[in-house]
């Protein structure tokens, strides 16, 4: 049965594809697979919800007249997210880790007792270890003096 859900969504693909491009066809329907069919409606695996939300907002009807074209009447368009290839759950990539966030820490007295504690201390830019400006345009330049 999904050797002919494959068929059927390959068909309905074949006559998206020349309508929507090149690369927009790989960026949104080529993870899309065929999951159920009926005379009712069509179930479309997709790998997450932008996929569906974007297909909803800016594709549907095309898709739609694909479906009107291949199957001979229309059908209820569902959603379900799943991984490329069925691949197990156990096959996704570790999320990417956080950048880094570093504190400066507040340097001794001169009389080399521990300085009191800035109570909100300087956030210090990864990159190059510099403070961070608060506002975040770096130093500010004085305009004319009257």
């Amino acid at each position: 049965m999904q050797d002919h859900y494959r068929q059927i969504w390959e068909s309905i693909a074949t006559a998206i594809k020349p309508q929507v491009g090149k690369d927009t066809y790989q960026r949104w329907f080529a993870n899309i697979t065929l999951v159920r069919a009926d005379e009712q409606e069509m179930t479309l695996g997709v790998p997450n919800n932008i996929y569906q939300l974007w297909i909803e907002s800016n594709y549907m009807p095309m898709v739609q007249s694909a479906v009107m074209g291949v199957l001979g009447a229309p059908r209820q368009l569902k959603f379900v997210f799943q991984e490329a290839g069925e691949a197990s759950v156990s096959a996704k990539a570790p999320p990417a880790a956080a950048p880094e966030t570093h504190f400066r820490q507040p340097a001794p007295a001169a009389n080399g007792h521990a300085a009191p504690e800035d109570p909100a201390p300087a956030i210090v830019n990864g990159a190059n270890g510099h403070a961070a400006d608060e506002r975040g345009f770096g130093e500010a330049t004085p305009g004319p003096t009257p």
